[in-house]
């Protein structure tokens, strides 16, 4: 269900009533992603594009840089969380991914912080597709 979720979301973003362009679509795309790939261990509470640089010449894939403020959830908080329960193993799993893949900013759990990252994004027929956290570009 939030995997049908995120890509109708992906699909509006693209071709939505606002006359998103190219920077507006991969921004949305990109923060949803972002949130999905860490909501078990944290908030995203502010998100915005640093740049974008192509990496093929058809402009259909791009390394998407960008900064983020995080408020990281301590295990108890995402435990006992009353509206979403994480499982212990999944918020480890998510805060280890944070940890290996951002490229500022490794989670300092309990506190707000703000970090950068970068994100491969795929242009598909659907619009733009977050394909995760690309370390060391």
């Amino acid at each position: 269900m939030i995997r049908l979720s995120v890509s109708l979301f992906l699909l509006l973003s693209a071709f939505g009533p606002c006359g998103c362009g190219f920077s507006d679509a991969v921004i949305s795309a990109a923060e949803m992603g972002f949130k999905r790939d860490i909501t078990a261990a944290g908030q995203v509470v502010d998100f915005k594009k640093v740049k974008t640089v192509e990496q093929q010449a058809d402009g259909k894939t791009v390394l998407f840089y960008f900064e983020s403020t995080v408020r990281w959830l301590t295990l108890e908080e995402a435990v006992n969380d009353k509206d979403d329960p994480q499982d212990p193993q999944t918020y480890v799993n998510a805060i280890d991914y944070a940890r290996a893949n951002l490229l500022t900013g490794a989670p300092k759990l309990g506190t707000r912080q703000t970090v950068q990252g970068a994100a491969m994004m795929v242009k598909t027929d659907l619009g733009w597709e977050y394909k995760g956290l690309v370390r060391g570009q």
